[in-house]
C-alpha cells in the first residue's frame, strides 16, 4: 500500500517545488492594450473631410494612453478595413510621444522621431481615406507600443512592418473612423 501513494506523494513534493501554476502568466506573448483617441472623432465615428483626399490629406491628432514597462518605440498602421489597403504606416517613433497631429507625406517622421512608411498610393506617409463614389469605408487606426526599434529603412511596407514587430509588441490599442463619398 505504501508503493501505491509514493508516486502521487513525489509528484506533488515535485508541483510544489515548480511552484505549480503561480508562476505562469496566463496573458504573456499577449500585448497589453493602450487606449488610442482623437480630438476630431470618436471610435466608430466619422472622420472629418480635412483629414481625407477630398480635404488637407493630412493625419487627423492621434493620442494614447500610458505606456507601461520597457518601451522603446512606436509605431502606426492605418488601413481600410473595406478594401484591404494601407494608408499610413509609421514606426520607430519616439517612446515619449504622447500623440501626433497633422502628418502629411514625408519621409522622415516630422521632428527627427522616426520613419513613415510606404502607404498604398506608393507614396510615403499619411495619404487619406479616399473610398470610390457613393462607398462608405471603416479605417483602423493602430498604434503599437514596442520593446524594441525596428530599425527599418524610410519607406518599408506595412507588412514589412508587421514582420518585423513580431514579438516585440508590448501594447497595442486601436481608433476607426468611417469615411463616405
Amino acid at each position: 500500500m505504501r508503493l501505491v501513494g509514493m508516486p502521487i506523494a513525489i509528484v506533488l513534493v515535485a508541483l510544489a517545488a515548480c511552484g505549480g501554476d503561480d508562476d505562469i502568466d496566463p496573458g504573456a506573448g499577449e500585448p497589453e492594450t493602450i487606449t488610442v483617441t482623437s480630438t476630431e472623432f470618436v471610435d466608430g465615428g466619422g472622420i472629418p473631410a480635412d483629414f481625407t483626399c477630398d480635404g488637407r490629406d493630412h493625419s487627423p491628432p492621434l493620442r494614447w494612453g500610458e505606456r507601461t514597462g520597457a518601451v522603446a518605440s512606436l509605431a502606426v498602421i492605418m488601413d481600410d478595413l473595406d478594401a484591404d489597403f494601407v494608408h499610413w504606416v509609421a514606426y520607430d517613433m519616439n517612446k515619449e510621444l504622447a500623440g501626433i497631429d497633422f502628418i502629411g507625406k514625408t519621409e522622415t517622421f516630422p521632428g527627427g522621431g522616426g520613419d513613415q512608411g510606404t502607404n498604398g498610393f506608393g507614396e510615403f506617409g499619411y495619404g487619406g481615406p479616399c473610398p470610390p463614389e457613393g462607398e462608405t469605408h471603416t479605417y483602423r487606426f493602430r498604434v503599437f507600443a514596442l520593446a524594441e526599434m525596428v530599425d527599418l529603412e524610410p519607406g518599408a511596407t506595412a507588412d514589412e512592418l508587421e514582420a518585423a514587430m513580431e514579438g516585440i509588441i508590448h501594447q497595442q490599442g486601436e481608433l476607426t473612423g468611417t469615411y463616405g463619398r
